[in-house]
């Protein structure tokens, strides 16, 4: 089950839904696993893995913020266990500037800088629970 939140700024006009987590209709596996990750990442997974059995894959979609410029996104995370003992995880480097991004996990909304103005006035205007 996925959640959404919908974000909004008390200092400036910024509005956004982040949709996270994993719908119960969502699952991927085989050679469909991979279809969720934009296809530059994809390429990454398969030079990095090869032929190597890949043994267990966990997927999230989670909110990421852009130590850099504030970006805030949803992006799909995996973490692939393959070969001996190896794992691969996919970037969390920021979309716009290339920066480290950081997974916000404690969706203290307030705490984060908003990408548009940089004030530390975020506040969550909805909540949804999403399948």
């Amino acid at each position: 089950m996925g959640v959404g939140y919908g974000i909004v700024c008390k200092s400036c006009s910024f509005s956004k839904e982040f949709m996270l987590g994993v719908g119960g209709d969502e699952y991927y596996a085989g050679e469909n696993q991979f279809d969720i990750l934009h296809p530059k990442t994809k390429v990454q997974v398969k030079k990095a893995i090869g032929d190597l059995p890949i043994h267990h894959v966990e997927f999230d979609r989670r909110l990421l913020q852009c130590q850099q410029c504030h970006h805030l996104y949803v992006r799909p995370l995996m973490k692939i266990c393959y070969g001996h003992q190896q794992v691969f995880n996919t970037n969390q480097h920021c979309s716009r500037c290339k920066g480290k991004a950081e997974i916000v996990d404690n969706l203290e909304f307030s705490e984060l800088a908003c990408p548009e103005c940089n004030k530390k006035s975020l506040e969550m205007e909805t909540f949804t629970i999403w399948d």
